[in-house]
């Protein structure tokens, strides 16, 4: 675990940033994995700092997006209003996937604290906003995100696909945070599985799938520890995995008792999960998961959250003005 103090770095590519940067950070060189201050946040970055850094041989600088939640959420914030020019699109999903990963590791494999928690949160507000403002924010940090479906990855996937479903489905700036909090945090409760249920590479005996199908129990349970966090987002985690029919675990939750945004969660978890290489499961292609979905429409999945996925994966502009 991580000093309380220490932040997490992600890197700027100083290619991309060409015109003067208005940074509400520090920025620091990568000194062999130490890292050194270069820049206050209270100094300017111009276009001549960046120019005399590349003739020298330096390519990065790096700034800290995890040292606390207001600082993290003001730096990326600020980075991704920046226009393409400065900072090109791809560059904003590589930074913002850098924090989110970031946090993720902090988050996803052992017990959440507050401090990470207020961290979530700055990262949320931040992407959240990106989204809201740029009609193809959504494919813009979906393009940075990974498939190999390790407990990090298929956190920050989870939480990008729900906000874009979200957001095309109208939600509000505030559910938005609550939905995403959620969505990232939707599988804590694995943390009290053992590894090697988690990790199995073959079918579940039925004594295994009883334990698997704690985990979202166990994660509201966890969750309901730490102070200030809204009852949406405590049922969210704790419906990820009912059905519309009833069916579902942990408690056969059906229809008109599931939270709209479990729904949600619901449909994003088996997609991501189905388009990612898993250790019993090779990845299938995202029309062969949409195929897989469409069978469960109505039973499991809510049929207008499975169109609304469907129009939104196929188009950059789908939930925005």
């Amino acid at each position: 675990m991580r000093a309380s103090n220490t932040p997490d770095y992600v890197p700027l590519g100083l290619q991309e940033l060409r015109s003067d940067l208005p940074l509400s950070c520090d920025l620091y060189f990568d000194n062999g994995g130490r890292y050194v201050l270069y820049r206050e946040s209270s100094l300017p970055f111009t276009r001549s700092d960046c120019d005399r850094l590349l003739a020298s041989g330096v390519n990065h600088l790096w700034a800290p997006l995890s040292k606390d939640g207001a600082g993290s959420s003001q730096c990326l914030s600020t980075l991704l209003a920046l226009p393409d020019e400065q900072l090109p699109a791809k560059a904003k999903a590589q930074v913002w996937y850098g924090s989110a990963m970031a946090i993720a590791k902090r988050s996803v494999v052992s017990a959440i604290e507050q401090e990470t928690l207020a961290d979530l949160y700055g990262l949320l507000g931040s992407t959240v906003s990106y989204l809201a403002r740029r009609k193809s924010a959504f494919h813009t940090l979906l393009s940075a995100t990974a498939h190999d479906h390790s407990a990090y990855t298929h956190a920050i996937n989870v939480a990008v696909y729900s906000l874009g479903l979200g957001i095309a489905t109208g939600a509000s700036e505030s559910d938005l945070r609550n939905l995403g909090l959620a969505a990232f945090l939707h599988d804590i409760g694995k943390t009290k599985i053992a590894r090697e249920v988690l990790h199995k590479p073959g079918p579940l005996t039925p004594e295994e799938w009883v334990i698997m199908k704690q985990h979202p129990a166990w994660g509201e349970d966890i969750l309901s520890t730490l102070a200030g966090l809204p009852q949406d987002v405590l049922t969210i985690v704790s419906q990820h995995h009912e059905r519309l029919d009833g069916m579902g675990y942990p408690r056969g939750v059906a229809r008109e008792n599931l939270h709209r945004f479990s729904r949600i969660v619901s449909i994003v978890d088996a997609f991501d999960a189905m388009t990612s290489d898993r250790c019993y499961a090779l990845a299938r292609s995202p029309f062969a998961a949409l195929a897989l979905l469409k069978e469960e429409v109505g039973e499991k999945y809510d049929p207008k959250l499975f169109a609304s996925l469907v129009l939104l994966l196929g188009n950059p502009r789908v939930g925005h003005a």
